[in-house]
């Protein structure tokens, strides 16, 4: 039986307003992840299926990636995409799933390189229509045993376009990744492309940005002027704001900023962007602590993401972050964030118009530490599905959750 939760309408913060006519409804419903489970990503095709992938782990350390897809209102059975006891598994960087045309698919996960903590590779797997999987491979071949990771990827033809963080200009003594704790780094994390084709090879590859952020989720949408890419930056005096790259299937432009808060932050804040199109108008939410003020924040472009109208400041009120935005139309996004209520954690949701309306809802107290864990969100057909990992009381461990977002009069 599905749950049903009617979400109460918060403050309005900035100079935002909110509808109240509109009741943004939220609908939990089982998935076949099991418990303990976590890591989910969840992806749509463009005949409007559903997929989600997730970790599940044994007490020995092996690691099993599988996947579901939702069709006719029911849940495939769980299949296994790929399992090792060398892998690197945590909350921030994910494993994930893209479809491609027709029943196929890619899928990629983490695998370690070397004795450094934080030295893995991105593995990939192909799924093909008669549900036969490819080899594993990488998008990178540099051999480094450094950090590649925090991938986004996308369709680009017949082929696949991905983005990663590259830490092949570091060594395993001087990166340390910031996942779980501030430090000073020295050595620079890259930001890197390449155009894979199914039988694995690198067709081409690219230098985006030679100094970034070393552990914040990327984030690509496709756009009328091509591909977008949304990331953290970070400069030699420490500031680390969002910046964008836009790809147009040869060439990438030089990177520049989303927008300048000015945030000095001297440790990565594991806090990504989050971008999402439809047709010519493009949205892109992100998370900043500039000037020691905790803020959700948007903005829309309608240009391809070449420039974006003034910001729209959605939440103050000590939010963690780690967004999650989509477009159901040219006139709204939906985004999701973690947020902070009467002293709680809680998973929000709010469907901001590009006219600067912004209709606010909580969403659920989350039993498990926010703190170390990313939501997903995604539109299929005209429904918002969202993923995310709660504790499970009856269990006592962590459990894959989804639900669907909608608004009703």
């Amino acid at each position: 039986m599905r749950i049903r939760y009617f979400l109460v309408l918060i403050a309005v913060l900035g100079s935002t307003c909110t509808t109240e006519t509109e009741q943004l409804v939220f609908y939990e419903f089982p998935n076949p992840a099991a418990s303990p489970s976590a890591q989910p990503w969840i992806a749509t095709g463009d005949d409007g299926a559903l997929y989600l992938s997730w970790i599940e782990s044994d007490k020995d350390g092996l690691h099993n990636l599988l996947f579901s897809s939702f069709k006719n209102a029911s849940w495939t059975e769980p299949e296994l995409i790929a399992s090792g006891n060398n892998w690197f598994v945590n909350w921030a960087d994910l494993p994930g799933i893209l479809p491609l045309t027709g029943d196929e698919f890619v899928a990629w996960y983490l695998v370690k390189n070397s004795a450094n903590v934080y030295g893995y590779d991105i593995f990939m797997r192909i799924r093909n229509s008669q549900g036969e999987w490819s080899n594993p491979f990488s998008p990178h071949d540099d051999g480094t045993p450094t950090q590649h990771g925090f991938a986004s990827m996308a369709p680009i033809q017949q082929n696949i376009l991905s983005a990663w963080l590259d830490g092949r200009e570091t060594s395993a003594t001087e990166h340390q990744s910031s996942l779980g704790h501030d430090h000073e780094e020295e050595a620079a994390m890259t930001l890197r492309a390449a155009i894979t084709n199914r039988d694995g090879l690198i067709l081409d590859a690219h230098l985006i940005d030679g100094f970034v952020c070393s552990c914040c989720p990327t984030s690509i949408t496709k756009t009328s002027e091509g591909w977008l890419l949304a990331y953290r930056n970070r400069t030699k005096d420490e500031i680390r704001d969002i910046y964008l790259a836009r790809f147009d299937g040869e060439s990438w432009s030089d990177p520049y900023p989303l927008h300048n808060d000015g945030w000095l932050m001297r440790g990565c804040p594991v806090n990504g962007p989050s971008v999402a199109s439809f047709n010519e108008m493009i949205s892109a939410g992100w998370y900043t602590a500039a000037d020691n003020v905790h803020s959700v924040r948007i903005a829309f472009s309608s240009d391809g993401g070449k420039s974006f109208d003034p910001l729209i400041i959605v939440d103050e009120a000590l939010p963690m972050g780690r967004v999650s935005v989509i477009m159901p139309d040219e006139r709204h996004a939906i985004m999701s964030w973690i947020g902070t209520q009467n002293e709680q954690q809680v998973l929000k949701a709010a469907r901001i118009s590009t006219n600067g309306d912004v209709t606010y809802f909580n969403s659920l107290v989350l039993e498990s530490p926010a703190a170390r864990m990313t939501p997903k969100m995604i539109l299929s057909g005209k429904k918002t599905f969202l993923t995310w990992v709660e504790y499970d009381k009856k269990t006592g461990a962590n459990r894959v959750k989804t639900a669907t977002l909608s608004l009703e009069n």
